[in-house]
C-alpha cells in the first residue's frame, strides 16, 4: 500500500475513533499498521482505543511499540504512565510521566496526571507546584479543582476542599466526577448543603450511564440494587478490571490434602476488618485448610497486624508490587481459593483479582455490594443481607451462610475498667443515645430523626464518634438549626479498641444509620453489651444491622421504616423496664448466639469453600451455594 493510501486509511480510522465507532476505528488502525508497522501515531491511537475498551494489556503493548519507533513520543509516555498507575506500578508511572513532561513541559494532561500521582505519594509540595502550572494553562479545568481539593483534604482542611469543589461544580454542573468528589467530602464533613440535589445528580448519572462513579460512594447513597450493579459494572469495565490477561494457567491440584485458601486485604493493620477476622484465620481446620495471608496495603506494627500474620500459615506483604506482579506472586502459591476482603473500599487493590491468580475467587466482608467483575466468582452473604430476589443484581454467584455473613472475634478484649460518665463528658442523669458510626454514614434524614428523639426526651443526649473537627462543628450547628442545644451532642475521641469497647457501657441505646448501616461498629456495640436498633434498607449495606441483630437472636430490634425506628427508640428511652430487659437478654445471648460463635462460623465458611472447589474441580461453573 502506498503512503498516500495508508494516510487516508489513518485519517479515516481517526474519524471513526472521534465519532465513537470503536470497532471500525480498531479495524482501521490495524489496517494502517499492516500496511506500514512503523507508524508510531497509529500504535499510540490504537492503544488509546484499547485502553478505553478495558483492554489494558494490549494497550500497553501498543504504547511500547510507539516508543520503540519514537522514543520522544511524549503522548505515548503519558499513556503508558496512565496504565502503569492503573496497575498500581507507582514507580513506573512516575518515571513515564516525568519523561513525558521532559519532552513536553506544558502538556496539561501529563502535569495533572503526575500531580495526582504525587498526592497518592503524599508529596504535597511537588503536587501543588504542578497544579499551579496547570492553572496557568487551563484556569477552569475541573481536574485541577479535584486535585487541589484532594490536597486540602489530605492536609485536614475539609472546608477548603469543599469550597474548591463547590465552585467547580457551580461553574460546570454537568461535571459529575467533581460532584462525586464533593459528595465524598460533604459526607465526611457532615456538610449537607444542597445534599439532596447533589445526591440526585449522581444517582441520575449512574442510571443514565453518563459518568464513572465510585462504587463505594454509590453504596452510601440512596441507590437501588440495580443502581449499584450498573455502577460497579461500569467502573470495572472502565478501569480494565474485566479485561486483564491471567498471569498463568492454574496447575491442577489433587482432590486430597489441604485446600489452600488465600486472604488478600489492604487493611491488615489496626482496622475494623482485621479486628473482625483475625480469630477466624486461626480457627481454620489445619487438617483440611492451609491459610495464606496477603497484605496489599501499608501495614503497621500493631498487635492486630502481628496477630493476623501469626494466624496465617504463610503471609506475604505485596503492597510495593504492581497488580500484575502481586498476582504473579499469589499465583505461585498455587491456591485453590483467593478471598478478597477489601472490595472497592478505600486503598483497595481489586485489580489484582482481574489477573486471575487463583482458580476460584471470592468477594467477602468489607465491601457490601457487587464488584461487577468477571474475575469475582462468588460473594459471601446471608439470607438477610442478600435475599434471593436481589441475586440478579450481582455479577457474582451468592454464597449464603446461615446466621450472618460477618465473621467476628470472640476474643476481643474489653478493658476491665469502665470510665465514668463525667470523664467522657456525659451527664450522669441523662439517657444516652449512641452512634459511633463514621461521619460519612450520618445523613440529614437520620439526623432529623435523632433530633426529634432529643426533643421528645428532654433528658437525653446523643453520643457520637468524633471523626474530624469539621463534622463535629457542622453537626452541632445542624442541631441548633433544628432547635436542639448543641451541648446535647457529645463527641467521643479516638481510643484504643479495648478502651473504646469499655466506654460503650456508659450508653443506653445504639442508634443505627441508613442507607449505610453500622457494620463492625454494630458488632462492637453488641459485644460490649449495648442494645442496638437498626432500620433495614433495600441493599446489602443497609441490611447488615438486621443480619447482626438476627444472629444475636434479637430481631425485635429491627425496624423496617423510619417511623417504626423512631417509635422503637422512644419506647426504650421511656421504659426503664424494657431497656433493662433488652440489656439482660443481650448479655445472655453474647456467649450462646451465633454472632460471636466464631468456631461455628468458621466451620460454615469452610463448608462453602469445599463446595466452591468441588464445582471448580468438576469443571462446572460457579453456582449459588447455601450452607
Amino acid at each position: 500500500m502506498n503512503e498516500d493510501a495508508n494516510r487516508a486509511l489513518f485519517l479515516d480510522a481517526i474519524s471513526h475513533h472521534q465519532a465513537g465507532r470503536a470497532a471500525e476505528a480498531e479495524s482501521g488502525y490495524r489496517a494502517v499498521l499492516k500496511g506500514n508497522p512503523r507508524v508510531a501515531a497509529a500504535h499510540n491511537n490504537l492503544g488509546l482505543l484499547l485502553r478505553a475498551r478495558g483492554r489494558s494489556a494490549e494497550a500497553a503493548e501498543c504504547f511500547r511499540a510507539a516508543l520503540e519507533l519514537r522514543s520522544d513520543h511524549a503522548e505515548a509516555w503519558n499513556n503508558l504512565g496512565i496504565l502503569a498507575r492503573q496497575n498500581h506500578n507507582i514507580a513506573e508511572a512516575e518515571k513515564c510521566f516525568q519523561r513525558a513532561l521532559e519532552l513536553r513541559p506544558d502538556n496539561l494532561e501529563t502535569i495533572i496526571n503526575l500531580a495526582d500521582l504525587l498526592i497518592e505519594l503524599y508529596r504535597a509540595k511537588e503536587a501543588q507546584a504542578l497544579y499551579t502550572r496547570a492553572v496557568q494553562l487551563a484556569p477552569r479545568d475541573i481536574r485541577i479543582a479535584k486535585g487541589q481539593a484532594r490536597l486540602s483534604a489530605q492536609a485536614g482542611d475539609l472546608v477548603s476542599a469543599i469550597a474548591i469543589l463547590s465552585e467547580a461544580v457551580r461553574a460546570q454542573p454537568t461535571a459529575i466526577e467533581a460532584a462525586c468528589e464533593l459528595m465524598l467530602h460533604r459526607q465526611t464533613a457532615c456538610d449537607w448543603t444542597d445534599y439532596a440535589d447533589l445526591e440526585r445528580s449522581i444517582v441520575d448519572a449512574i442510571r443514565k450511564g453518563t459518568a464513572i462513579v465510585s462504587p463505594f460512594l454509590a453504596v452510601s447513597l440512596s441507590t437501588t440494587n440495580q443502581d449499584q450493579y450498573l455502577c460497579a459494572k461500569r467502573f470495572a469495565d472502565a478501569y480494565g478490571l474485566n479485561a486483564s490477561v491471567p498471569v498463568r494457567r492454574h496447575t491442577a491440584r489433587t482432590a486430597s490434602g489441604q485446600l489452600r485458601v488465600g486472604y488478600i486485604s489492604c487493611d491488615f493493620r489496626a482496622h475494623p476488618t482485621s479486628f473482625l477476622i483475625a480469630e477466624m484465620f486461626g480457627l481454620h481446620d489445619r487438617a483440611h485448610f492451609e491459610v495464606f495471608g496477603y497484605s496489599s496495603g501499608v501495614g503497621d506494627e500493631s498487635a492486630i497486624r502481628k496477630r493476623v500474620e501469626a494466624a496465617c500459615d504463610q503471609f506475604a506483604d505485596l503492597h510495593v508490587l504492581s497488580d500484575s506482579e502481586a498476582a504473579a506472586r499469589i499465583s505461585g502459591d498455587n491456591l485453590d481459593i483467593l478471598v478478597d476482603i477489601s472490595g472497592y473500599t478505600r486503598l483497595n487493590r481489586s485489580g489484582i483479582l482481574s489477573f486471575r491468580p487463583a482458580p476460584v475467587q471470592v468477594s467477602y466482608l468489607a465491601y457490601p455490594g457487587t464488584l461487577g467483575m468477571d474475575a469475582a466468582d462468588y460473594v459471601i452473604a446471608d439470607p438477610t443481607v442478600l435475599p434471593p430476589e436481589n441475586a440478579a443484581f450481582y455479577s457474582e454467584k451468592i454464597v449464603t451462610l446461615p446466621d450472618t455473613y460477618q465473621a467476628n472475634d470472640s476474643k476481643r478484649e474489653i478493658a476491665e475498667k469502665t470510665p465514668s460518665r463525667s470523664s467522657c463528658g456525659l451527664p450522669n442523669d441523662a439517657f444516652v443515645f449512641c452512634c459511633f458510626n463514621r461521619s460519612f454514614k450520618i445523613t440529614p434524614t437520620f439526623f432529623d430523626a435523632w433530633m426529634r428523639l432529643l426533643y421528645a426526651i428532654p433528658h437525653a443526649v446523643l453520643w457520637l464518634y468524633e471523626t474530624n473537627p469539621t463534622s463535629t462543628a457542622n453537626l452541632r450547628r445542624e442541631a441548633a438549626i433544628r432547635g436542639i442545644d448543641p451541648a446535647r451532642l457529645i463527641f467521643a475521641p479516638r481510643q484504643a479498641l479495648a478502651q473504646h469497647l469499655a466506654r460503650h457501657r456508659l450508653a443506653d441505646l445504639f442508634l443505627d444509620t441508613l442507607p449505610y448501616n453500622a457494620h463492625t461498629t454494630m458488632s462492637d456495640a453488641l459485644w460490649a453489651g449495648l442494645p442496638a436498633i437498626t432500620c433495614a434498607g433495600e441493599t446489602f449495606a443497609g441490611r447488615v444491622g438486621a443480619s447482626l441483630l438476627g444472629a444475636i437472636e434479637m430481631p425485635e430490634m429491627v425496624a423496617t421504616s423510619l417511623a417504626e425506628y423512631e417509635t422503637l427508640a422512644l419506647r426504650f428511652a421511656r421504659d426503664d423496664t424494657l431497656l433493662r430487659e433488652a440489656k439482660r437478654k443481650l448479655a445472655a445471648r453474647i456467649p450462646t448466639a451465633p454472632l460471636f460463635d466464631t468456631v461455628r462460623y468458621t466451620r460454615n465458611i469452610e463448608q462453602a469453600y469445599r463446595r466452591m472447589v468441588e464445582l471448580q474441580r468438576a469443571g462446572r461453573p460457579p453456582e449459588h451455594i447455601s450452607v
